[in-house]
């Protein structure tokens, strides 16, 4: 996943300079410009904040074969045309 953001000094590009990992939810990282003119280098951290979705079941691994209903939408009755030809 590339997170890309503008320089908040001249609006240009970003690029990775180097990261690391301080705890399990937090990583440091550093960046700097593209523009030549400014190169500006500054670091961020970025962090796990809270859930928006979870598992149904926490103790389900990933190779598990997870069957879940979803409800399909209801469908509209087909409308028979004919044409009449003269």
């Amino acid at each position: 996943m590339i997170i890309m953001y503008p320089c908040p000094m001249c609006n240009s590009l970003i690029k990775t300079r180097s990261s690391r990992t301080l705890s399990e939810y937090v990583k440091e990282k550093y960046y700097y410009c593209s523009n030549p003119a400014c190169l500006c280098v500054f670091k961020t951290y970025e962090c796990f904040e809270h859930f928006i979705t979870t598992t149904i079941d926490p103790t389900i691994t990933a190779n598990a074969d997870i069957q879940v209903s979803v409800p399909q939408p209801p469908t509209q009755p087909k409308r028979r045309y004919s044409m009449r030809l003269e």
